[in-house]
């Protein structure tokens, strides 16, 4: 029998392989900021990305490694369809040299036109990993009684 905890890990999963952008957050200085990228997970719910040393976010996660971030489903303005989407929070760092072939293989998979050349030829892109610390799930259509559940990790 499936227990309460696997099942918010289950939902947990489909809706990160339905979507494939995430809001992340940063800050610094107590000046937050969002930014959206695309991501992929590993089976440990570590979420990677890549983007470029330039941009503010990732200024930010070298000064602050705490971030959040969110995934959702796109909604119509229909209050009878079930909401689905997920919110967490953890921290993350550039990817170590040992790390680079497991994340940029699962960043491949998801995005098939990515190529290995494209992501590392320039030097200003970076790939990153947060190891989450909690997800907030909110799902009206697994859980209609009680739809926002957490699930530390």
């Amino acid at each position: 029998m499936m227990t309460e905890k696997d099942k918010i890990r289950e939902c947990l999963v489909q809706i990160l392989n339905d979507v494939k952008q995430m809001v992340l957050s940063t800050s610094n200085q107590n000046s937050p900021w969002c930014a959206t990228v695309f991501f992929a997970f590993d089976s440990e719910l570590n979420i990677y990305f890549f983007s470029t040393s330039s941009r503010r976010h990732s200024k930010e996660i070298a000064v602050n490694k705490r971030v959040s971030g969110a995934v959702a489903r796109e909604h119509k303005l229909d209050l009878e369809e079930k909401h689905r989407g997920v919110q967490f929070e953890g921290k993350c760092t550039l990817i170590s040299n040992s790390e680079v072939n497991e994340a940029y293989d699962l960043l491949r998979k998801r995005f098939p036109s990515i190529t290995k050349f494209h992501l590392l030829k320039d030097a200003t892109k970076e790939l990153y990993k947060i190891h989450v610390d909690k997800f907030v799930l909110f799902d009206t259509l697994n859980f209609p009684k009680d739809p926002r559940k957490e699930l530390q990790n």
